[in-house]
């Protein structure tokens, strides 16, 4: 009897630690859920960020062809001054 006694003991102490474990998983998966939800706004902020950027270079661009395209028309007008 003192045996099955023991024994339910440690299956107490067992499942003691058991439940002790898995709330402090649930509590480490809860903080990383916050946490990834913290990153994904960090992220989609970033995101934004980087669209105005591409955007303003793409506009550079755009304007880097028109004064490209009015220098060579300038410099055949001045050639058509010349001739």
């Amino acid at each position: 009897m003192e045996a099955a006694s023991e024994s339910f003991e440690l299956l107490q102490t067992l499942h003691r630690d058991v439940d002790g474990r898995t709330r402090a998983l649930h509590g480490s998966c809860e903080r990383l859920v916050g946490e990834k939800a913290r990153l994904a706004e960090y992220a989609d902020a970033l995101r934004a960020k980087l669209e105005y950027f591409d955007e303003l270079d793409r506009m550079a661009g755009a304007f880097h062809q028109v004064r490209e395209r009015f220098r060579f028309v300038s410099g055949a007008h001045l050639f058509l001054l010349a001739v």
